[in-house]
């Protein structure tokens, strides 16, 4: 099974070959759920949002000067349930108005994050749409045997995927959390020329890549010291390139079929049977993104 992290570096390398992937969704209701409908879309992205490590602020965006014309009391009706939704997920006073910056099509909730120069920048977005279902000829019949047009709700969570890991690489300046970092650890023999001890290293890499994390190994003959100093950031290839966990590997790692894990800047590591190593790096993983 992959891991969350695993997905999304996975999504993002599957779709940047061909277009951007926009990420929405399309919710079909009655006028009277769109209050409900929005409610729950909101908690998602908020949960979505808390997890990434971002604070989205929330503003809703009203009818516009050319809009097109419909109905207008279903206009101000949509914008009321709009208005009930930000006030029960973000509380009253704690969101904005975009006066006339709806869709010609439907008002709608613009979720924004800020740059590192301060900027905001849309990302998710609920967004009604009145106009689609009426030239789609879309239809329902309701609990009186009425028939009557649907209202559609087009939802993003994260906006393009592109987009969103542009985002969070300047909010986190390549220094990713645990469970969302393509380098979660290095795996290194203390002496690389120890055959016994090699061969134990590609075993510990290769049971954490088929559980599907981001580890890598380093075989090579340099000093330890060496190899170690470049993982925790200070080699020539800067803080970029920095592991999160330096795994080593020795005689007594061998004999015990173990690993000696060591969080990068720390002196000293702890002993982790191999045996419980997957389950330890599962556990990081949840607690850095807040599970």
């Amino acid at each position: 099974m992959l891991s969350p992290q695993r997905v999304l570096w996975l999504a993002l390398w599957a779709e940047a070959r061909r277009a951007i992937l926009p990420g929405r969704r399309t919710h079909l209701c009655e006028e009277a759920q769109i209050a409900a409908e929005v409610h729950e879309i909101l908690l998602l992205q908020r949960a979505v949002y808390h997890q990434l490590g971002l604070h989205a602020e929330l503003q809703l965006a009203s009818r516009p000067a050319k809009a097109l014309d419909g109905n207008d009391e279903l206009w101000d009706k949509a914008e009321g349930a709009l208005r009930r939704a930000l006030d029960e997920v973000a509380g009253e006073g704690a969101w904005s108005m975009d006066e006339g910056g709806g869709a010609f099509y439907g008002p709608k909730i613009d979720v924004k994050v800020r740059d590192s120069r301060g900027v905001a920048l849309q990302c998710a977005s609920v967004q009604l749409d009145f106009q689609m279902p009426r030239r789609l000829s879309c239809e329902y019949v309701d609990s009186a045997g009425v028939r009557r047009v649907p209202v559609i709700i087009h939802r993003a969570v994260l906006g393009s995927i592109e987009r969103m890991f542009a985002v969070l690489s300047e909010h986190y300046r390549g220094l990713w959390p645990f469970w969302l970092s393509p380098q979660q650890a290095i795996v290194l023999p203390v002496n690389a020329a120890d055959e016994a001890q090699c061969q134990h290293a590609r075993r510990v890499h290769a049971l954490l890549r088929a559980a599907g994390h981001a580890v890598d190994v380093d075989l090579s003959q340099r000093q330890l010291r060496a190899k170690v100093k470049e993982a925790e950031g200070h080699g020539p290839r800067g803080s970029l390139w920095r592991y999160h966990l330096v795994l080593v590997v020795g005689r007594q790692e061998v004999a015990s079929v173990g690993v000696n894990v060591k969080n990068a800047g720390e002196k000293r590591g702890e002993h982790v049977p191999l045996s419980g190593l997957c389950d330890a790096f599962v556990q990081r993983e949840k607690s850095s993104c807040g599970l």
